[in-house]
């Protein structure tokens, strides 16, 4: 795992903040096994929900969507396992919520502070790839 700077933006021409992403690159093995665990969740629920009339329907899909995004973690590059940082508008030093994280993570991507509630926008510092 490595480090990499990267800055809390509040809006354009407002407050800043730099933070710290951590980023981990993971084999293929574990992107694999990752996959295997997505589609086996969703056969175990649409097996559960097969002899439910009409709602296996609901299971159905459910495993079709696993097998969806068992094929985005199947995808290269890095990923971005946390931000953490202080918010531009309050201060308030916080790990950043990055969504379901289950592929590569390009930047910028907004989110929100968990104490004042406000949207920032995560982008990478100039001579960072994204």
């Amino acid at each position: 795992m490595s480090t990499v700077p990267v800055t809390l933006v509040s809006w354009s021409g407002g407050p800043t903040t730099t933070a710290t992403a951590t980023i981990a690159q993971s084999t293929l093995g574990a992107r694999v096994f990752s996959a295997l665990k997505t589609i086996g969740l969703g056969l175990i629920v649409a097996v559960v929900l097969l002899p439910v009339p009409v709602i296996h329907l609901a299971g159905i899909g459910f495993f079709i969507g696993c097998i969806g995004l068992a094929t985005w973690q199947l995808r290269p590059g890095p990923r971005v396992r946390t931000i953490e940082g202080p918010c531009p508008h309050c201060g308030h030093v916080q790990r950043y919520w990055l969504g379901l994280n289950m592929g590569p993570m390009h930047l910028p991507k907004d989110t929100s502070c968990e104490k004042c509630a406000k949207t920032l926008t995560i982008d990478a510092l100039p001579g960072y790839a994204s």
